[in-house]
């Protein structure tokens, strides 16, 4: 039975991987092929019957890929909309770097060099959620990044998304997570510091204190594009970033800390969606969540499931360049998105 159960689930992973590589590309035959019949339909009353014939037949095989796809995409909604097991986006390898494929996008990952440190400080600027918790200028902000990447240049991810067929690469998502040392945590829990006042020298671990211990999950940023509408892959973003870490163990637990500036991300955290939490007042009166995992029974599945996700992406290896290809800034572009 169990055999029975495994095979089906690896011909469901199979077919939901079709979909993400071949939709395109089935929606591209059709409408290349109906651009045909209609052209011979069109010809077919002066050149005779063949060629009103053909122009028939290639709209009924037309039409029958179409309702292939059709019903391929549908069933993958509803595999993604009724919490299936998830299935791993389908990367896209004839690309370099880290570039995966869903559907007619392609998403890019990848850790800023010292140069794209100015998109950060400028779509923090013009966020304002971000900027009204900060509310810093220009130059501290910059300063701000500028030490905590010299401490480790993982704590900053990019994600990049374009069309699979022409279009430009252009920037959906910008992430901040710190890899705290306690004495840091212990700091900000007394009062003694304010996540703003965090530098390089805060930053460093002592002599043989475990890396990834106490993450804290300052900056989350999307285009309000993207934001608005579904994606898997504003999940992928944080699992891709915090897989940059190592993955929470029972006898190696993580603390994920959250310092929430969105009403509806508080609201999320306070309804006990992502399992138990204890909940820190930090010296600027804003609450600071910290989610322990591998956490008691009683954690949420969400919760189960992100931990799940982010092992078996620890265990394909998955390596995130430091800066991409193109150097060209896409700041304004992203930002016109917005």
């Amino acid at each position: 039975m169990l055999a029975i159960m495994a095979s089906a689930a690896e011909r469901r992973k199979k077919i939901v991987e079709f979909v993400h590589r071949w939709d395109p590309t089935f929606s591209l035959i059709v409408v290349l092929c109906l651009i045909v019949a209609a052209y011979l339909g069109h010809v077919g009353s002066g050149k005779g019957k063949i060629a009103a014939r053909t122009a028939e037949v290639i709209h009924w095989v037309c039409l029958g890929f179409g309702v292939i796809v059709v019903l391929l995409q549908i069933w993958n909604w509803r595999l993604r909309w009724s919490k299936p097991p998830v299935y791993f986006p389908y990367r896209d390898e004839t690309l370099p770097g880290l570039v995966f494929k869903s559907g007619f996008q392609k998403y890019r990952f990848f850790v800023p060099d010292r140069t794209y440190i100015e998109w950060f400080v400028k779509w923090s600027e013009e966020d304002p959620v971000v900027q009204g918790a900060t509310n810093l200028a220009t130059y501290e902000r910059r300063r701000l990044y500028e030490n905590w990447y010299r401490a480790k240049p993982a704590h900053f991810l990019v994600m990049q998304s374009k069309q699979t067929v022409g279009t430009d690469w252009s920037i959906v998502a910008l992430s901040i997570i710190l890899d705290l040392p306690l004495r840091t945590l212990d700091s900000l829990k007394a009062h003694n510091l304010g996540v703003i006042d965090i530098q390089y020298e805060d930053l460093v671990p002592q002599a043989g204190e475990r890396s990834g211990r106490y993450l804290l999950y300052d900056t989350l940023i999307f285009t309000r594009a993207f934001q608005e509408r579904f994606s898997d892959f504003k999940r992928w973003h944080s699992l891709l970033h915090l897989s940059q870490f190592p993955t929470p163990k029972e006898k190696a637990k993580v603390s994920i800390f959250i310092e929430p500036d969105n009403a509806r991300l508080r609201y999320s955290l306070q309804r006990n969606r992502y399992g138990p939490h204890s909940i820190y007042k930090l010296v600027n009166h804003h609450d600071l969540f910290e989610f322990v995992l591998p956490g008691a029974d009683i954690q949420s599945k969400r919760a189960q499931r992100f931990v799940k996700l982010w092992e078996e992406l620890k265990q394909k290896k998955l390596e995130i360049p430091v800066g991409c290809d193109e150097a060209v800034s896409q700041v304004s572009s992203a930002q016109n998105e917005q």
